[in-house]
């Protein structure tokens, strides 16, 4: 123990404290103050600064935090940034000796915070609201209703052109806003987000009526040519999308759209040519601010306002090449009915998803639709009442579904084109349930990745719920179909079909989520398989049920047979051209689902060889009994419980539940794995020849998608004929469930074959 000399009291440790860095502050006082103080004050005593505000919270004293809400900071006036500078003055500022030069690089830094904000790069009011220029516009217009007139600069450039062109990228914003719900669905803030409170957008006024002319004789006067590219690319703009998302336009053609695109080409030549006036320009820090954020944002804690990348406009060029994919699709005067329309915008919507939202790049060939394109889509594609797609019926489009895979009877289609649906008794309750899964089941392909595959939670239930109950008007499947062709279900079989498809879908979507561990993927891709085997054998019925049909109508055309039974010659013609006609129609569905069953039974194997892979890496795993008790006992129930609770009111098709562990041990016997995998690999590489050779892809975007899936099958043989890549020491460890060694030798996931992973 020390001597009492020695003993040093803690106050005096304070005193004797040394400060060797003078950029250090000598605190010593202070908490020897607070000490004293506090000895005074009662224990039960509640201190609060006077900077505390219950309703703003103690983060505006957290002055050094990243979390603090810089929209409580009060600006001093020296460090605002003045909207009314002249042309002359900003040209100073932004160290430039122009004055056009000026107004184009601040027009430049104005539009690419809006396409930052397209981008999805941050919200709309960090991205653009927070610059000064729009946020006084907003301000007047949401305390008067009126569009301000002038920034008081008494210069024409920015009173006029600056100003016009700022409104009219506001005006854009009030289109996509109005337009990104249609009747209760709405392409969700992940996509294109309108955090903002207090924001109207301009409701009370008009592009057309109130700016566009003025803009457009503004930007006639226009002599310097790169400010007159930048203005005349916002102008076309802005009309292009208040033409075309208009409610008195939606039974018309697009308009404008090569305008857009020669205004976009004009623009892009001119800016480069003034890359180096953009890098000499020098834009002050306070154009933006974070004030916006309190008055026209609930978002907390506040967001920084990002930094803005040299160029961006890849992000235009890419919209504007996604839009020549879309409009197509909303032509009036070649509409695409039924199975035309869903499979192209399945392919084209829903083959591009990305795992982030921020890739437009033109470099990438599967960058997914913008956010815009498909609001714009979702304001021209469906009428208010839903009862219209593109301006054809719906029922019109679920008719001309069943047909591209069945033959229907004049009768059935009657009823399903029909106002008064009648089928002893009434199918108009059960028609309206298939109506809205359909039309649900259409628009969901305009979601993000994550919200598509959410929608198919009900919309499984809804195409059950409509299987069920058009098969009480309908008989049920003929034991003896060759003799019964009249009584084949065709509605309810086709609704069937839709299940399954999507229930495919919902499983399979959830790997470009990450949303499944490792020791799943089995359960996964075992039901996976399960139900697009049951899918295949649908479709080979429904092949069955064609081809018996076309066995009847070539049978009754034989001349001996039509004289027989008709006398009458004109009738006989008659008869005989009509014949044609069904037979013709057979023959399109005939090879229509013979490369359906090709797909499906490819995408069958597909999983079932991913089975096997983890069946293979269980062989040359040393613990695998612990594995499968662990699988029998906890995991499969779980997995079940968890990943295929959508399917707990659907009865059919049965899945293995509760299972994984007895199909494991099964696979587990004997010597029938490689007999498997050596069966399948085989078969798929005979199916990669055919779908090579007999089908005709006219989807660019399901071109890819299939160039995806030969790519997987090679990749699979490759992995498969190394048989030393079992002895690897990495099997020896947990670590057997994850994507070593397929993604170590190739580069890839090997579930890449559905359009979900690139």
């Amino acid at each position: 123990m020390a001597n009492s000399d020695e003993t040093v009291k803690l106050e005096d440790q304070f005193k004797q404290v040394n400060l060797n860095n003078k950029n250090l502050v000598d605190i010593t006082d202070i908490f020897n103050k607070f000490k004293n103080d506090l000895v005074k004050e009662d224990p039960n005593k509640v201190f609060k600064s006077s900077l505390f505000d219950l309703f703003s919270s103690t983060s505006a004293l957290e002055v050094n935090s990243p979390n603090l809400d810089s929209s409580l900071i009060v600006e001093e006036n020296d460090t605002k940034y003045d909207t009314s500078f002249s042309s002359s003055e900003l040209k100073k500022i932004l160290n430039l000796n122009d004055e056009n030069d000026s107004i184009f690089v601040l027009l430049d830094y104005i539009l690419k915070s809006f396409i930052n904000w397209i981008k999805d790069n941050g919200s709309l009011t960090t991205n653009f609201i927070s610059i000064k220029y729009i946020e006084e516009i907003l301000n007047e217009y949401t305390t008067s209703l009126q569009i301000k007139k002038t920034f008081n600069s008494d210069d024409w450039l920015i009173d006029d052109i600056l100003r016009l062109s700022i409104i009219s990228l506001i005006f854009i914003v009030k289109n996509l806003s109005m337009n990104c719900s249609s009747n209760g669905y709405v392409c969700e803030e992940e996509d294109i987000r309108f955090d903002s409170l207090g924001l109207n957008f301009l409701s009370e006024h008009d592009f057309a009526k109130d700016v566009k002319n003025d803009y457009k004789e503004a930007v006639e006067k226009i002599t310097h040519k790169p400010l007159k590219s930048i203005c005349h690319f916002i102008y076309m703009f802005t009309d292009f999308l208040d033409n075309n998302m208009s409610m008195d336009s939606l039974d018309k053609e697009i308009v404008l759209f090569d305008d857009i695109k020669d205004a976009f080409a004009f623009f892009k030549t001119q800016r480069d040519s003034m890359n180096d006036v953009i890098k000499t320009a020098n834009i002050p820090s306070n154009i933006k601010t974070y004030l916006p954020q309190r008055t026209y944002s609930n978002a907390f804690p506040k967001k920084k306002i990002p930094v803005l990348p040299s160029n961006n406009y890849d992000v235009i060029e890419n919209i504007i090449a996604t839009f020549e994919t879309t409009i197509p699709l909303l032509s009036k005067e070649n509409k695409l009915v039924g199975a035309d329309l869903t499979e192209k915008m399945y392919y084209i919507f829903t083959n591009q998803f990305q795992y982030y939202y921020d890739d437009y790049s033109l470099e990438n060939n599967f960058g997914r639709i913008c956010s815009l394109n498909r609001i714009f889509f979702l304001a021209r594609f469906v009428n208010l009442d839903m009862s219209c797609i593109n301006d054809v019926k719906v029922m019109k489009h679920i008719t001309e579904d069943i047909k591209s895979v069945l033959f229907i009877n004049e009768e059935t289609e009657n009823v399903l084109l029909s106002d008064e649906q009648l089928m002893e008794g009434s199918m108009a309750v059960e028609l309206q349930s298939l109506h809205q899964v359909y039309v649900e089941s259409l628009l969901s392909k305009l979601r993000n990745q994550c919200q598509y595959r959410q929608a198919f939670s009900k919309q499984l239930l809804y195409w059950d719920s409509a299987q069920a109950n058009i098969g009480q008007f309908e008989d049920p499947y003929p034991t003896d179909l060759a003799n019964n062709l009249d009584k084949f279900p065709a509605i309810s079989l086709w609704t069937y079909h839709q299940k399954l498809n999507s229930m495919v879908e919902f499983l399979l979507r959830g790997f470009a989520l990450n949303i499944y561990s490792e020791w799943e993927f089995f359960a996964v891709y075992w039901n996976a398989y399960n139900i697009i085997s049951e899918n295949h054998s649908l479709i080979s019925q429904f092949q069955t049920f064609n081809k018996l049909l076309l066995l009847r109508y070539e049978t009754q055309n034989l001349n001996k047979n039509l004289k027989k039974k008709h006398k009458d010659a004109a009738k006989r013609a008659r008869i005989k051209e009509r014949n044609l006609n069904y037979i013709e129609q057979l023959t399109k569905k005939i090879n229509n689902l013979s490369n359906k069953l090709v797909e499906t039974e490819i995408l069958s194997l597909l999983c079932f060889v991913q089975c096997l892979r983890y069946i293979q890496l269980l062989i040359a795993y040393e613990h695998k009994d612990k594995v499968l008790q662990f699988l029998k006992e906890d995991s499969s129930s779980y997995i079940y419980e968890v990943r295929f609770k959508a399917f707990e009111s659907i009865g059919s098709p049965q899945l293995p539940k509760n299972g994984i562990g007895h199909v494991l041990d099964s696979f587990l016997k004997g010597e029938s794995f490689d007999t498997y995998l050596t069966n399948s690999l085989t078969k798929l590489k005979d199916l990669k020849t055919r779908l090579n050779t007999d089908g005709d892809v006219e989807i660019r975007e399901k071109k890819d998608y299939w160039v995806r899936v030969n790519n997987s099958i090679d990749n699979f043989s490759n992995v498969y004929t190394d048989k030393n890549i079992v002895r690897d020491a990495a099997f020896k460890s947990l670590d057997f469930f994850k994507l070593y060694p397929v993604d170590q030798l190739n580069n890839n996931k090997m579930h890449e074959f559905f359009p979900t992973l690139l």
